[in-house]
């Protein structure tokens, strides 16, 4: 038993992401083939863990459901570093595979640029090729394989529009909601390639854009043709929302989130932060005011 529990450890160590399992509203999420996906939850429902996992998933060329390249390059986008630093990080060091991180570049102190990793055929570190100082050009390639290798590169939506252009992805993840200028830019790096994009956000900002052109728009979406894993055609809704919330995650105790609950006071904030709902913000604007 003991020798069973240190192979597991290693196991575990060596390919987190096999061992990672959703949860019963995170499967339909990450079983769909739309090329746009969103999901709409609540806080610490397990959303950004899923869209983390799908960003390993992608990056390391290996997919339980989707058919995905053996290499790939995909953008990260948060609402600034820090949430990246703070929040997103951490659990890419849970679940990506650490032998397959071949180099990787900082922005600032403890912020990540982008992780290159090794190549998914031959497991070697790749070399840098183009212009470092044009993202347009620059690439890292096997040179045992003669092909480039995957960059997952970490941007954040305070750069600003321009930050966003002239480059081509094959995939992106949007964590929070994103200006519409932004996303329409990223939208436009994913054409080339027909590359997918996922959403995951807590609709804090009430009835944003993203509830007609996102939320509402994926009740009137249309189904598309799309590759099955196996390679055969299949269909897809053009755009898939779902929804969790703060109860669904079953890592959190009950009586926890009841707690927090009670304790927000606010329906529109329990709306926002505990059911993952959209809502239209009221009251006072100043509510230390009478």
């Amino acid at each position: 038993l003991p020798r069973l529990l240190k192979l597991r450890k290693d196991k575990l160590r060596a390919d987190p992401l096999s061992f990672f399992q959703e949860h019963s509203k995170q499967l339909p999420f990450a079983r769909s083939l739309s090329p746009l996906r969103a999901i709409i939850g609540a806080n610490r429902s397990g959303k950004s863990e899923m869209g983390v996992v799908e960003d390993c998933r992608f990056a390391e060329g290996r997919h339980p459901w989707r058919s995905v390249p053996a290499c790939s390059k995909g953008w990260v986008i948060s609402v600034d570093y820090q949430t990246q630093r703070d929040a997103l990080q951490p659990k890419f060091m849970k679940f990506i595979s650490k032998s397959r991180i071949a180099y990787k570049t900082m922005r600032e102190r403890d912020v990540w640029d982008r992780i290159i990793l090794t190549c998914g055929r031959c497991m070697q570190a790749p070399r840098r090729q183009g212009d470092r100082r044009d993202p347009g050009t620059e690439t890292w390639w096997c040179v045992a394989c003669n092909l480039p290798c995957s960059i997952i590169t970490f941007k954040s939506v305070d750069q600003g529009e321009e930050k966003f252009q002239a480059v081509d992805l094959d995939w992106a993840h949007f964590d929070e909601e994103p200006p519409k200028r932004i996303f329409n830019e990223v939208r436009a790096r994913l054409v080339d390639r027909g590359g997918p994009l996922w959403m995951t956000f807590t609709p804090v900002k009430g009835a944003s854009w993203t509830l007609d052109e996102i939320y509402d728009a994926a009740e009137k979406a249309t189904d598309i043709p799309v590759t099955a894993k196996d390679g055969t055609r299949a269909t897809a809704k053009a755009i898939e929302v779902f929804h969790m919330t703060m109860y669904d995650n079953p890592y959190l105790k009950r009586e926890n989130v009841e707690k927090f609950e009670k304790g927000l006071g606010d329906q529109t904030e329990i709306d926002i932060r505990v059911y993952g709902k959209y809502c239209v913000f009221s009251g006072l604007i100043f509510i230390q005011w009478d």
